[in-house]
């Protein structure tokens, strides 16, 4: 029944909308072709991009701090854990826990 307009509606919408033919149906969109809505659409497809922009500078910014992070940790001393272990019984345990005095820890016997 509709094969008539088949080709009639087409060529009218032809440039001023989008037509799509499908098994439910014909779907028809309008293109909106006045100038002030172009240039919205530029604008904010330019927006956009300049966001992408400053998320690519971001996530590079982060990536660099990532790797001097990593730079600077492997260049830290590890720490070297050992067993604690006495020569002799009377013999006492010190530990320096890294305090910048100039005292050494005293060991009395």
């Amino acid at each position: 029944m509709f094969a008539v307009y088949h080709n009639p509606i087409f060529y009218l919408f032809e440039g001023h909308c989008n037509v799509d033919q499908t098994e439910k149906g014909w779907f028809v969109a309008y293109i909106d072709r006045d100038p002030e809505t172009i240039r919205r659409q530029e604008a904010l497809q330019k927006k956009e991009k300049m966001d992408l922009d400053d998320e690519e500078k971001t996530a590079v910014f982060i990536q660099k701090q990532i790797e001097r992070a990593e730079a600077t940790s492997s260049e830290a001393r590890e720490a070297e854990f050992t067993e604690l272990r006495r020569e002799g019984e009377e013999e006492k345990v010190a530990f320096n826990m890294g305090t910048k005095s100039s005292e050494k820890p005293s060991t009395s016997k």
